[in-house]
């Protein structure tokens, strides 16, 4: 069981510092991104956006 409990305390640990507000962060707030990681990404999310959107909108929802 102590070995469970380490392993409880490290998974902890690591979600606490992923769960983190951003102005929490020691990089705050110099921020460093990598463009080539990031576009993609956020081409994802704006596709998957609009597949979303489009489904709506056969259920009678429309965006204005």
């Amino acid at each position: 069981t102590l070995l469970l409990r380490r392993i409880s305390s490290i998974i902890s640990a690591h979600i606490a510092e992923i769960m983190m507000y951003i102005y929490e962060r020691s990089e705050w707030p110099y921020f460093t991104w990598n463009h080539k990681e990031i576009y993609p990404l956020l081409a994802s999310a704006r596709h998957e956006q609009g597949r979303l959107l489009g489904r709506m909108e056969t259920l009678g929802y429309h965006s204005s």
